[in-house]
């Protein structure tokens, strides 16, 4: 069964690749009080799962995940690669399903973008982290890099899954076309329901099978 497409519209997210957003808490306020089932919203604050400070986030949607990355062990403040990793797998994993992924922030300036850079190096629509971050600052202009929470750390990358991604992609394009042929929707119900063949047109191909 396919999902029923919410008309969402995100007040200020930026569309890094397609399917992928990078927004504020207002872009996931604009989800409604609960996730839609053809979204995925990513919280990638520390404050709700972390800080317990809520308050900055009032009115976060039901179904949103929270998966900050930022850790100050070992060696004070920085980012998480192994948790950067896990974050681009469930953006592809939600992507594959043919949902829209918000990853969003508080303002969308600092941990959104460097989550939207890392996937597009992790999944190797750019070819390194900091071709990454140029795209994502050509696209998101108010992004501010913050790359020194890296402190050198580089993505797992993992291009066969974006192949599968484009794939899954171009097969749900082809077969949207094909539905969308006239006659489509009878080949269909007559491929679900075949006619059944009548009394007589059995006797008939019974007796034939007996010259």
């Amino acid at each position: 069964m396919s999902m029923a497409v919410s008309k969402i519209t995100l007040p200020s997210a930026t569309e890094l690749t397609a399917g992928l957003f990078i927004g504020t808490r207002e872009d996931a306020e604009a989800l409604g009080a609960s996730v839609p089932d053809d979204w995925a919203c990513l919280s990638v604050t520390e404050y709700r799962s972390r800080y317990k400070r809520k308050e900055e986030l009032p009115r976060e949607p039901d179904g949103s995940l929270d998966l900050p990355f930022m850790t100050d062990r070992p060696g004070g403040w920085h980012a998480d690669r192994h948790k950067l990793d896990l974050i681009a797998e469930t953006i592809c994993s939600r992507l594959l399903l043919g949902k829209r992924v918000l990853v969003h922030c508080i303002h969308a300036q600092e941990r959104a973008p460097l989550v939207g850079a890392w996937y597009l190096a992790w999944s190797g629509e750019a070819p390194s982290l900091a071709i990454a971050y140029d795209v994502v600052m050509r696209r998101h202009p108010r992004t501010e890099r913050r790359d020194k929470w890296l402190r050198d750390a580089v993505p797992r990358r993992r291009p066969e899954l974006t192949a599968l991604l484009s794939a899954t992609r171009s097969i749900g394009t082809t077969l949207l076309a094909r539905m969308q042929e006239p006659g489509f929707a009878e080949a269909v119900k007559r491929a679900v329901n075949p006619p059944t063949p009548s009394i007589k047109a059995g006797q008939a191909a019974a007796e034939e099978s007996c010259k």
